[in-house]
């Protein structure tokens, strides 16, 4: 599996081509970056000019986009393989996922950039729980109601991962497997409760 940062330069290229015909100085224009900016997210990452795009960076960007009339840009498009043969995989939610465990880790005062696989299983409990919180597609960032429902959702991410995350490695952590208790109503908070009262 290819780097995050690798992909959402892919991505950016991509993105660039489409609406901006491949010139960045319009791109850029069109999210309110400057030039230079798009230029080091562009940049080869062994430069010392290089900066990666940050996964909020990342969603600002997307709905930017979207905002403009590109409806196809939804969250979590710029973190997706255009390799990956993946079916079933909800772009949206994995978006939502990567932005609420980059600030729940961060906010812990570690780095998910280029770590990804060591945060793989806290990423898939949040994308799960992304599914189940926002059963019909994630609130707009670009909203007071929509921020204040992600920011709410990273506050409970965080809540739920609390054991997940030790002293800048990953502590115990039982994953939640949603879905488990089907039938019985449990919320994903209830089920995250007992998988911890297991523990």
């Amino acid at each position: 599996m290819r780097p995050v940062t690798e992909i959402r330069q892919i991505r950016l290229r991509q993105m660039i081509d489409e609406v901006a015909e491949g010139n960045q100085a319009r791109f850029a224009a069109l999210i309110g970056r400057s030039r230079a900016q798009v230029g080091f997210w562009l940049t080869d990452p062994s430069k010392p000019h290089y900066k990666a795009m940050s996964h909020e960076m990342a969603r600002e960007v997307e709905a930017e986009m979207r905002r403009r009339g590109w409806k196809q840009y939804v969250p979590g498009w710029l973190d997706t393989d255009p390799a990956s043969h993946s079916t079933g995989l909800d772009t949206a939610m994995l978006g939502v996922a990567l932005t609420s465990m980059d600030r729940v880790i961060r906010g812990k005062g570690l780095q998910m950039e280029g770590q990804l696989g060591k945060f793989a299983p806290l990423l898939a409990f949040a994308y799960e729980a992304a599914r189940i919180e926002f059963p019909d597609g994630p609130p707009s960032p670009g909203t007071r109601a929509g921020k204040s429902r992600l920011k709410e959702f990273d506050r409970r991410v965080g809540a739920w991962l609390e054991g997940g995350i030790e002293d800048g490695s990953i502590g115990p952590f039982e994953p939640v497997v949603v879905g488990s208790e089907a039938g019985t109503g449990g919320s994903t908070a209830k089920r995250a409760e007992a998988a911890r009262r297991r523990r």
